[in-house]
């Protein structure tokens, strides 16, 4: 549905008032020093409207239809920002739909963007902007040190008034005069939790934007910085795989041995090379330490393979994985955070041998734990956040010591390893964007459908039933018409959360878009369904919405459809489309009710 902003008051409306109401203070019968007190009080209230309250509603003031098809189109160019590979092969092509993007964002008319290189950032996609001006500009990362604290974009001459202590630098000079030149005035930063990825410069006229416009601005912001930290990762992974090469192809190079020696080098070289290829690869935590102990395994040639990783409330180390032993047999063992053995892996970065620890650790209760069990080799293994967790390989299968080689190998997968939970965190960030409503912060219609399709193909595999509820907020174009968008967007976003703590668990709650909601019930039937949207509904009827801006509560009633799989449809859309025409029915027939789709009561039209 669509929502409009109040339209300021015209000035002779304003002048007029101001002047009627000060002629009847003037004419009323009252003491003198009253009079003054009621004429300061109506002029300033008419000053104070077109100072700050006019200039406010102007700011954000827009035709509402405009404004829900600019919305609708920003949201579709938005979700393909994940899709950008800063690839200088398609330069061109990229560069032109991010100026497209941002021009509809924030009007821009010149836009370049910044990517770190090393300590320096240089230009990665230019549009509307000379190359002569950049070509060989390069910023420092000391130069850029405020744009990391940045939350929002922000005009340029709040960002580097600061930053430009050093004006007579070569730096100083030359970013002045690209500025000077390229007429830059906004900056937008790439990156996320104090790790600057990149930044953009753009050219606009706008002197502020709007709420949703920052919102929307730093979703894709938030993307692109995902992207390039994305890159940095798979650069990281060229080079431990750069360094695996060179060192394998010189142990090659030196092996006196016979053919059947260099064939084997050349297998185990290429096996290994496959193992990172698939840790690498992984998207899933858990799979990732699963997978990762069996490669170890293999590539080690050991009998077995048990991974230490933080308990969640102690954060000592405690077994939660292993192949080629059971895990019951570790559980004994904690390695607390308190001992010496802990802090000293917390500073190790390379594999080491457990039997060539110095006497002070061999003594150490766990260490005899460890040693008693058979381990023979150890690697840390660096965790996101800055903890750690700790790799044990037990003997060979053969029963041969580990050699110089073996431990290279194993610090190499670990240092994979390491880079693949960075990456799938990469992955899980950039995921949640594409899928979480930027206001309301549940899913958004992009992952409703998917999920949906999901459900439904689970629940047809098990027999089982499915049920979904379409609602939406009743007269909510006349609430935002009365109280203002402000007032409107805190309702979706208290509606939002309240949504949360009444569904179930194994809900799925999607904003399917402006004021209507969807809630996906695996396993519930058409006596749950009507249940849960009654409770639902006199749970929303009775729930005080409170307005930031006026102070005051407000009440509002919702309207719902729901729809049973597979006894109404058997198909999403189908599905969809029945739960669709319950609410319709919900609404036709009085609001605040709730309403089961049923065959006998509703025509449906055929689809395509």
């Amino acid at each position: 549905m669509r929502k409009e902003i109040i339209k300021p008051i015209p000035d002779f409306v304003v002048y007029l008032c101001m002047l009627v109401l000060g002629a009847l203070i003037v004419y009323m019968r009252m003491e003198s020093y009253l009079k003054f007190i009621f004429l300061f009080v109506c002029f300033s209230a008419g000053f104070l409207y077109e100072i700050w309250i006019k200039k406010t509603l102007e700011d954000s003031f827009i035709n509402s239809e405009d404004e829900q098809n600019r919305i609708t189109r920003l949201m579709e160019k938005a979700s393909q920002v994940d899709k950008i590979s800063f690839n200088p092969n398609k330069a061109e092509e990229e560069s032109k739909f991010l100026f497209s993007l941002f021009q509809e964002f924030m009007r821009a008319e010149k836009l370049i963007i910044w990517i770190r290189k090393d300590k320096e950032f240089k230009v990665a996609f230019a549009y509307q902007i000379s190359k002569s001006l950049w070509s060989s500009l390069r910023i420092n990362e000391k130069f850029v040190f405020r744009i990391k604290s940045l939350n929002s974009p922000q005009r340029l001459e709040e960002v580097f008034s600061e930053a430009r202590t050093d004006k007579s630098s070569k730096i100083a000079k030359s970013f002045q005069s690209f500025l000077e030149k390229t007429g830059c005035n906004w900056i937008l930063p790439l990156g996320y939790r104090g790790h600057l990825s990149g930044f953009i410069l753009l050219t606009s006229p706008r002197v502020k934007l709007t709420n949703l416009e920052k919102r929307l601005t730093l979703l894709v912001c938030d993307l692109l910085g995902q992207g390039l930290k994305s890159k940095e990762l798979e650069k990281e992974k060229e080079k431990t795989e750069s360094q695996l090469k060179n060192r394998l192809a010189g142990d090659i190079r030196g092996e006196s041995g016979s053919v059947q020696n260099l064939k084997k080098r050349l297998f185990d070289l290429y096996s290994l090379f496959q193992a990172t290829e698939v840790i690498y690869n992984i998207k899933d935590k858990e799979r990732l330490f699963f997978m990762f102990a069996g490669i170890i395994q293999k590539q080690m040639d050991s009998k077995w393979v048990v991974v230490f990783l933080p308990d969640e409330k102690s954060g000592d180390l405690v077994p939660q994985n292993s192949k080629g032993i059971e895990l019951s047999s570790f559980h004994p063992v904690v390695i607390k955070k308190q001992s010496k053995f802990f802090s000293w892996v917390g500073k190790r970065a390379d594999p080491f041998r457990i039997y060539d620890l110095e006497r002070s650790l061999k003594k150490e209760k766990v260490t005899v734990s460890l040693l008693g069990l058979g381990i023979q080799l150890g690697c840390k293994l660096n965790l996101p956040g800055g903890n750690f967790g700790v790799v044990f390989s037990g003997e060979k299968t053969e029963g041969i010591r580990y050699d110089s080689t073996d431990l290279a190998n194993f610090g190499i997968l670990n240092n994979m390893a390491t880079l693949t939970l960075k990456n799938i965190k990469q992955f899980k960030i950039i995921e949640e964007l594409s899928y979480t409503d930027s206001m309301t912060g549940l899913y958004n219609y992009r992952y409703f459908y998917k999920r949906l399709s999901e459900e439904i193909f689970r629940a047809k595999r098990f027999g089982r039933k499915l049920s979904l509820v379409i609602f939406d907020i009743d007269e909510f174009k006349v609430y935002n018409d009365t109280y203002g968008h402000q007032a409107g967007d805190a309702v979706l976003r208290q509606l939002g959360k309240f949504i949360l703590k009444v569904v179930r668990s194994m809900d799925v709650v999607s904003r399917y878009g402006g004021e209507e909601f969807c809630v996906i019930m695996p396993e519930a039937d058409d006596k749950e369904c009507i249940r849960f949207m009654e409770r639902l509904r006199k749970s929303i009827k009775d729930y005080p919405f409170n307005d930031e801006y006026l102070g005051h509560e407000h009440h509002i009633t919702v309207s719902l459809g729901g729809a049973i799989y597979p006894q109404d449809a058997v198909e999403t859309d189908r599905l969809v489309y029945c739960a669709d025409m319950a609410l319709l029915r919900a609404k036709n027939t009085g609001r605040n009710q709730s309403v089961m789709f049923s065959s006998e009561k509703f025509v449906l039209k055929p689809t395509s």
